[in-house]
């Protein structure tokens, strides 16, 4: 295929932006990168420096290289759960049943971390001061202008400065520790933005769930009297009758409730069923509901949110680079912003030569040579494709050895037919150790090592041997990075390397000959039989969609890790210390006779942080958790029920329940997604524009593309890194990018409409789809494959660099890549 005519701007050069305002365009650029953006003014106001002092900026880009910040609070965080507690006392710590019976004063790496976050706070006001050094202009950039979050910033870190040099300070530090955490994290402000905002409508379930129980407490005090077993030991009175339906709402106490009535009058299980039909089975689900209708409203209100603010900044970006106003920038002014990129924002990753010309290429979706507004609207979108030169994938045995690497022995070890081998001895593998393990399967008594010998230890070291060959084999066929591409191969590579390393170490001579790590081991290869599963299309499905929905889990996640957090640290400063084996302690001999007691339940308890997250995670799956109640509650007071119970509300009933939202919702979104791409009948694979698509990943001749000649030649490799952009349409997001967007003398302002469009088409149109393509057979028209002797089937079972290969096999010209030019772009190559 020729490459096209090279193409001329329609407009004069536009004017080179200065050095500012190509800092405030990158900065913009920044802010519009992140999961949660600001409105452009606050940008201008609170981020954009004051001056282009050059010591300004290096000392911004040292603050801003490989998020110090973050990694500090993260470590912050850490330390409360190495730290000793407050109660505790040298001598006598062995009584304190704890996680760890090791502790560290953490003192003077705590003010270490608090002393650099301090001195980083600092640069950055010098950062945003005018000319000389003003604090204040940190938090005020003018009239009705204040930063609440540069304040409550440095306020806390004022506090946890104090609270580290006060001598009573440690008991309060972990708290604002938490609360440092949340400011830090805008993400996680959202969060739990997002969380207050359910508030409202859980608690008025909760309130009606709370009359219904004050209900059934009454009627239970009249039913069963003191006079009765169930009422003297349930029901004696209103408030322990609350308390017992509380409990029987978590169902930890059914059907033991109902037994001491039950056997006398059949009749009494009227009431508890009917209560449980009413509190449990409707108004649980209810509050269920509830949540995930109001997660899904404030998600979609909180997305748009998010997309008007990023599309805000990136159009602010474009008016500071525009300085003549002519609606378009060109390939020098895009040059020098990625310039300004690498040089004041490293954590945006280093932009080479070569990738800077095809993230401008891809920008330029009509081939003229400028961007215009609605095109750089896609910035960071663009920004989110990572590029690989496909000579990289290329293996040390296809370059010294080409002709043994096309041989018939390394084809069919890249086939379909090499894996059906390796599964065929996986499962021989496993009735192997099937057989190694028929003792341990029948509860038999071993006899010292003669499990761990014979014939059947020697077919495990061939089978190690034939994994570990497999292996090799695969990376000299494949190349080390081709190989590693695949989530399957890295599976199989730790497993393998696991087991072979188990071998190794009891097979040399040292100190370590328990063979039974070589039963360990064969038992680990049996994870490998999961590679079966994910034959199934049906199974690979769902793990592709819990690999698009573990990212928008962790965000939830993080609001249960600082749940957990939060009620860490109000357990331990209530029940810090009291849970004690010490036999002269008067909390031991409360304990005795309890149920907490009886049970051996002292391992539960909040005598440190490890053991509360262990304890609350015991109370958050409910069952038995009135036991850890009563033993908490028998060494303090009734009052301490609260705590459980505020604990269930926040925990069980809210954030659990939000979690549960979540993965609903991803995983309803992703199904649906992909029902509408098979209703579509149109494969992962597509040709089009001479790029091959799959999935997410593309393959593309790097001469031309969009109808953009640049100086970058050969095969390379684009992928959606993710970031600005959703799993479920990163394959319909590089059909559009890799699309010729109308003629040159288009008017600026269509291309970002037409790829919507694009997208709309390709994801949403279903029906008209199904009318125009056979779900049987490959579509045609614009979508022709370059060779017609391989089927869709085919095409899917192929590896990147075969799908290359098949894509120049009508090609007449050089594959041969050379240097991007004269290397201008965004200065010198340089590794991160």
């Amino acid at each position: 295929m020729p490459p096209p005519h090279e193409k001329t701007p329609l407009i004069p050069s536009p004017s080179l932006p200065p050095a500012h305002s190509l800092s405030a365009s990158s900065l913009h650029i920044l802010e519009a990168l992140s999961p949660s953006p600001s409105p452009p003014s606050h940008v201008t106001s609170f981020i954009l420096p004051s001056s282009t002092s050059p010591v300004k900026l290096k000392l911004a880009g040292l603050c801003d290289y490989a998020y110090q910040r973050r990694r500090l609070i993260i470590l912050l965080i850490m330390i409360t759960f190495i730290e000793k507690p407050y109660y505790v006392d040298d001598y006598v710590n062995e009584f304190y049943p704890s996680y760890s019976d090791i502790w560290f004063d953490c003192t003077i790496f705590e003010a270490f971390i608090l002393c650099f976050l301090t001195l980083e706070f600092f640069v950055r006001s010098l950062y945003l001061s005018r000319g000389t050094f003003d604090l204040t202009s940190t938090f005020w950039k003018g009239p009705g202008c204040f930063n609440l979050v540069h304040f409550s910033y440095f306020s806390n870190l004022a506090v946890l400065l104090g609270c580290n040099y006060w001598e009573s300070g440690g008991r309060f530090s972990p708290f604002f520790r938490l609360t440092f955490f949340i400011i830090s994290s805008r993400s996680s402000l959202r969060s739990f933005r997002k969380v207050v905002k359910l508030f409202p409508e859980i608690l008025r379930i909760l309130l009606l769930q709370a009359i219904i129980i004050c209900l059934y407490a009454w009627f239970a005090c009249v039913i069963f009297s003191n006079k009765t077993v169930e009422g003297r030991e349930n029901f004696e009175d209103f408030k322990s009758s609350v308390w017992s339906l509380w409990i029987l709402v978590t169902t930890a106490n059914y059907p033991d409730i109902q037994n001491a009535t039950y056997d006398d009058n059949r009749l009494s299980c009227v009431y508890f069923i009917s209560f449980l039909v009413i509190c449990y089975f409707f108004m649980t689900n209810l509050l269920l509901g509830a949540v995930y209708n109001n997660y899904q409203s404030e998600s979609e209100r909180e997305e748009k949110e998010i997309e008007e603010r990023r599309e805000a900044n990136l159009i602010e970006s474009f008016n500071l680079l525009d300085v003549d106003n002519q609606g378009v920038i060109d390939l020098k002014t895009v040059e020098m912003l990625f310039t300004t990129l690498n040089t004041q924002h490293s954590s945006v990753g280093y932009i080479s030569p070569e990738r800077a010309e095809l993230l401008f290429a891809l920008l330029d979706g009509n081939g003229d040579h400028v961007v215009d507004e609605e095109e750089y609207v896609e910035f960071c979108k663009v920004l989110s494709i990572e590029f690989m030169d496909l000579e990289s994938f290329r293996g040390w045995l296809e370059i010294l050895y080409p002709s043994l690497w096309g041989g018939q022995f390394f084809t069919f070890v890249r086939s379909t037919g090499f894996e059906y081998l390796v599964d065929v001895l996986l499962v021989a593998n496993s009735v192997l150790i099937g057989y190694q393990s028929r003792h341990e399967l029948a509860g038999d008594e071993l006899s010292g090592k003669a499990h761990f010998s014979g014939l059947a230890n020697n077919l495990e070291l061939i089978f190690t041997f034939v994994y570990f060959c497999e292996v090799l084999l695969k990376v000299l066929g494949f190349g080390w990075t081709q190989y590693w591409e695949s989530n399957r191969n890295r599976f199989d590579f730790i497993i393998t390397t696991a087991t072979v390393g188990m071998n190794v170490m009891i097979m040399l001579p040292n100190g370590v000959d328990d063979r039974r790590w070589l039963r360990f081991a064969s038992l680990l290869r049996l994870l490998r039989l999961l590679r079966l599963v994910t034959a199934s299309s049906q199974f690979r499905m769902i793990g592709e969609a819990v690999n698009e929905i573990l990212p928008v889990v962790g965000k939830v996640g993080r609001v249960l890790f600082c749940t957990f957090y939060f009620f860490s640290c109000i357990g331990v400063e209530l029940f810090g210390g009291k849970i004690t084996t010490d036999p002269n302690s008067p909390n031991y001999e409360v304990l005795k006779g309890t149920d907490y007691f009886l049970n051996d339940y002292f391992p539960n308890n909040f005598n440190d942080f490890p053991s509360s997250f262990v304890t609350l995670f015991e109370l958050m799956v409910v069952n038995n958790w009135i036991v850890i109640c009563d033993g908490m509650t028998a060494v303090t007071s009734e009052y301490a029920r609260l705590y459980f119970v505020a604990f269930h509300v926040v925990g069980v009933c809210v954030v659990n329940n939000l979690v549960v939202s979540v993965i609903l919702d991803c995983f309803m979104t992703e199904f649906e997604h992909r029902r509408e791409r098979k209703s579509m009948g149109r494969s992962s694979v597509t040709d089009k524009e001479g790029v091959r698509i799959e999935e997410n990943t593309a393959v593309f001749d790097a001469t031309s593309i969009t109808g953009t000649n640049t100086k970058v030649t050969g095969k390379w490799v684009a992928r959606v890194s993710g970031r600005g952009i959703g799993g479920r349409r990163k394959s319909s997001f590089l059909r559009t990018v890799f699309t010729h967007r109308g003629s040159g003398s288009k008017s600026h302002g269509s291309s970002s409409k037409n790829a919507m469009i694009n997208i709309l088409e390709e994801e949403e149109d279903v029906e008209d789809v199904k009318e125009e393509f056979d779900t049987e057979r490959p579509p045609s028209s614009s979508f022709q494959l370059r060779s017609p002797s391989n089927s869709i089937e085919e095409l899917e079972g192929m590896s990147l660099e075969q799908l290359a290969r098949t894509a120049d096999a009508g090609d007449t010209g050089s594959n041969s890549r050379s240097t991007s030019g004269d290397g201008s772009l965004c200065g010198p190559v340089e590794e991160t």
